[in-house]
């Protein structure tokens, strides 16, 4: 195979070297769209994991009549579940009639 200058190429190049930059193009697209991936799913049980924390809390408040004075009362009662080697989660009940300001942070 001759390239543009009228010169043949030499034998390792199509033997080697293309078929192996093209397998590193191949490999380094795949890693890219693992890690993207990775970020989606875990920005994602994220907002789920918020999602089921306010879900817990207005049902606490439509059943019982009170929102709960912390996050383990939730846990107990209506099988609410956080990983807390994940995540850090900030709970601040004023009052048992006022919703409670919440936040669920990864660590």
């Amino acid at each position: 195979m001759k390239n543009l200058k009228g010169k043949k190429q030499p034998f390792w190049m199509k033997t080697v070297a293309i078929p192996l930059i093209t397998f590193l193009c191949i490999i380094t697209i795949l890693i890219l769209g693992i890690n993207k991936f990775n970020e989606l799913s875990d920005e994602q049980e994220l907002k789920l994991t918020e999602l089921a924390l306010q879900k817990s809390i207005i049902q606490c408040y439509a059943i019982e009549g009170f929102y709960p004075a912390d996050i383990s009362y939730l846990e107990e009662n209506y099988n609410l579940r956080i990983d807390k080697d994940k995540y850090n989660i900030y709970y601040d009940c004023f009052s048992s009639n006022v919703m409670p300001q919440y936040g669920i942070y990864e660590k």
